[in-house]
């Protein structure tokens, strides 16, 4: 069985305006952490304070799902907490869980795109004759990363009902500078849920993970900061040297 050692976890979640082209690092309206369950919004001072004591304390992993997103919305609302999230990449003390998903995934059976067998947490994989994971026949039922999912596979929890066209996630941007004490209760609840939740799945990975036979998270460190490395690139471009371009066209 592998052995899965790691600091507390911390959740760790925004919401944001509008995600569209063009604007992949939409702006920030809000910064949820868990635990203890805590809501800070654009409209709270003490916001910019509470990140970077989060990305700085050492005692606690910082977990998030789809990292790279949150990081860059991050960065771009407070970019003197840039060396701070590249501090934290560098230690290993950033944690995705839908990067984890996928790691487990080529562990159990390698197939990313389509479920191979019936889900199971907690089952070990089958092995063949040869000790490797054996493949099952495949159900070609595609994978689903999305955070509801993951909340109902491994928390039994069911999240779809509240992701409808109609629901506080796609109009957090009417909250944009307005003090969390003043939020709505469901726009708070929502928002809450999702560090609460990414923080329940990684432990629940964390537990799925103890019961292979090598660690699949080894190289998460590398991946979450590789991951954060190409969003920046696609949200903002790359630097090139313009007579190097000339010379080439």
């Amino acid at each position: 069985m592998a052995q899965v050692s790691r600091r507390p976890y911390r959740g760790l979640d925004t919401e944001t305006h509008r995600f569209g082209p063009c604007l992949t690092a939409p702006p920030l309206v809000c910064a949820t952490f868990a635990p203890p369950a805590t809501l800070l919004s654009t409209g709270d001072p003490e916001l910019e304070e509470a990140l970077a004591q989060a990305l700085k304390d050492p005692s606690h992993d910082l977990v998030l799902h789809n990292a790279p997103y949150d990081l860059a919305v991050i960065r771009a609302k407070f970019p003197a907490l840039d060396p701070l999230i590249w501090d934290a990449l560098e230690a290993g003390r950033i944690h995705d869980t839908l990067i984890r998903e996928k790691l487990l995934v080529l562990a159990v059976d390698g197939d990313l795109d389509f479920e191979t067998r019936t889900f199971d947490s907690t089952a070990p994989p089958v092995l063949g004759k040869n000790g490797k994971p054996k493949k099952a026949p495949p159900t070609k039922k595609k994978r689903s990363y999305a955070l509801a999912d993951l909340a109902q596979r491994y928390l039994g929890k069911d999240r779809f009902a509240s992701k409808g066209a109609d629901v506080w996630r796609l109009h957090y941007a009417t909250l944009d500078g307005i003090p969390s004490a003043k939020w709505p209760k469901d726009a708070r609840d929502y928002a809450l849920d999702d560090a609460v939740d990414t923080v329940a799945i990684a432990e629940a990975q964390d537990v799925r993970a103890a019961r292979l036979s090598v660690d699949p998270f080894v190289t998460e460190p590398f991946r979450v900061a590789v991951a954060y490395c190409l969003y920046l690139m696609s949200a903002w471009g790359v630097q090139i040297d313009p007579e190097a371009r000339k010379r080439l066209e």
